[in-house]
């Protein structure tokens, strides 16, 4: 499905309609139709649309385009790709990827071992990921003083291992 915006802009993805409806309205949440609309409990917008992409689409005043292929089985393998349901990495942004890999690259170069953090104890990545959200609370741009980079990438990171070990930990 396929989202149109009233200026005739065609989107794939719920999410980057989303976004071009709030750069082009400027809205603010107080008076976003998202925000109004969305009678449960996921304030956040961008959450809101991509569970209800429907409902979102019609608050935003967006027209909703049917795809336009045969939802018929493909006749062979090379007549379509069939991903749908399987993970799309695409949806995360670069800079998350590329703050927690300048963290890791610091983190490999301070110990000398890129599995290192497999060691730690998952309270200590509890604890580290609450010092830099603590130190960023005033100002989310804040720098860890001893590797001079944002306490956000640090807790991306100490969150992605929290993260590894919950999947880990299912297994």
């Amino acid at each position: 499905m396929k989202f149109k915006s009233p200026d005739g802009r065609v989107f794939d993805d719920i999410v980057l309609a989303k976004n071009h409806f709030c750069n082009e309205h400027q809205c603010q949440c107080a008076t976003c139709p998202l925000y109004y609309g969305n009678q449960i409990a996921e304030r956040y917008c961008t959450v809101y649309a991509y569970n209800n992409p429907i409902t979102a689409a019609r608050l935003m005043g967006y027209e909703i385009i049917e795809d336009d292929c045969d939802h018929a089985a493909p006749k062979s393998n090379q007549d379509a790709k069939a991903d749908s349901g399987k993970p799309r990495p695409s949806l995360v942004p670069p800079a998350l990827i590329r703050g927690v890999d300048t963290i890791r690259e610091y983190g490999c170069k301070k110990y000398s071992d890129p599995d290192n953090w497999r060691r730690i104890e998952p309270q200590r990545y509890w604890e580290a990921t609450l010092r830099h959200a603590l130190a960023a609370w005033d100002n989310w741009q804040a720098v860890d003083e001893e590797s001079g980079m944002p306490a956000i990438w640090h807790m991306a990171c100490n969150l992605a291992f929290l993260m590894q070990y919950m999947e880990e930990d299912k297994s």
